[in-house]
């Protein structure tokens, strides 16, 4: 009995403390200006399910375009970096953009200018976590005859 006890007592005594909070979700902010940004993939989504079926058409993301560095601060602005290989030998190293979030649980992204490889205005949000950015936009692509989405997958 006297063992019993002492095993039941060492249960109750290291279970969890209950007053210790949950840690506090990051908002989409913060994760977002947690960290510079990098390109991972990016190709066409041409069934809609949101899953890259096929490249990009040639010409479209240089070997320039791809070493680019995004970094995104939580006062709305950003700067994009060109990397170490620039795609104009004249263009500055870095440009400076602003961005914001809309929609009702801020799944688009709106940036004021030109920031990944002709990408302006509104792009819908499809991850946004610890380690992963994807974004998908409509568009026309020389060549093909209706618009279609790309999707662009950056990481830390």
């Amino acid at each position: 009995m006297l063992i019993a006890g002492a095993v039941l007592s060492l249960m109750f005594s290291c279970s969890k403390d209950e007053s210790t909070p949950a840690p506090t979700p990051k908002t989409k902010t913060q994760l977002i200006a947690a960290g510079a940004w990098k390109l991972d993939v990016a190709g066409l989504d041409l069934d809609g399910n949101g899953t890259i079926d096929s490249d990009l058409p040639p010409g479209t993301l240089e070997d320039c375009d791809k070493d680019n560095i995004y970094t995104f601060r939580e006062d709305k602005t950003g700067t994009a970096d060109e990397g170490t290989l620039k795609c104009d030998a004249s263009a500055p190293q870095s440009v400076d953009f602003t961005w914001q979030f809309s929609g009702t649980n801020e799944d688009t992204i709106s940036f004021s200018d030109t920031v990944f490889s002709g990408f302006q205005g509104d792009l819908t949000i499809k991850t946004l976590d610890e380690k992963s950015f994807v974004l998908s936009k409509d568009v026309t692509v020389p060549g093909l005859p209706a618009s279609v989405t790309v999707i662009v997958k950056l990481k830390h």
